[in-house]
C-alpha cells in the first residue's frame, strides 16, 4: 500500500511542480521582447509569450530594470510590454496574475521617470486599459462560475 502511494506521488508531484510558474520565468520572455523592440520590431511570439503572464510581466520588468535609472526613452517599450501582458487575461495561466498589483506600481514609477506630458497621458491610458482588462476578466470569471 505504501509502495502504491509512493508511486502515485512520484507520478503526480512532478506534474504539479511543472505547472507552477515562478516570477523568474517571466523575465526571459520580457527581456527577449525588450531586445526585439530595441531593434525596432516585436514578434507574434513575443506577444503570445507576454499575454500568458499578466501581472507577472511587471515582476519581470522590475527584475530587468532594478538598479537602472530609467528615462523618457525607456518608458514606451515598458508600456508596450504591459499592454501586451494584459491584452487577454483569459490566457494568463495563474489566476492571481490577472490582478495588476505590481503592474500598477510599475506604472506609478514610470510617471516619475518622465516629464513629457504625452508620455504621462500614455501611462494614464495604459493604467486605465489594465484596470479595464482586469474588471472584464472578473466579470467573465463570475459569469463562467456556477
Amino acid at each position: 500500500m505504501r509502495l502504491l502511494f509512493l508511486c502515485i506521488a512520484l507520478i503526480t508531484l512532478p506534474a504539479e511542480l511543472v505547472a507552477q510558474e515562478s516570477p523568474l520565468e517571466a523575465e526571459a520572455p520580457v527581456r527577449q521582447s525588450l531586445a526585439h523592440f530595441s531593434n525596432g520590431l516585436i514578434t507574434f511570439v513575443d506577444i503570445k509569450n507576454l499575454r500568458r503572464f499578466g501581472d507577472e510581466s511587471a515582476v519581470g520588468l522590475t527584475e530587468i530594470t532594478v538598479g537602472k535609472v530609467l528615462n523618457k526613452s525607456d518608458v514606451d517599450p515598458l508600456l508596450m510590454r504591459i499592454k501586451y501582458s494584459f491584452s487577454d487575461l483569459s490566457f494568463v495561466e495563474i489566476p492571481s496574475n490577472r490582478e495588476p498589483k505590481t503592474t500598477l506600481f510599475v506604472l506609478r514609477y514610470l510617471e516619475f521617470c518622465t516629464n513629457d506630458a504625452k508620455q504621462k497621458d500614455e501611462i494614464a491610458s495604459t493604467r486605465d486599459y489594465v484596470e479595464d482588462q482586469y474588471m472584464k476578466s472578473l466579470k467573465q470569471d463570475t459569469q463562467s462560475s456556477p
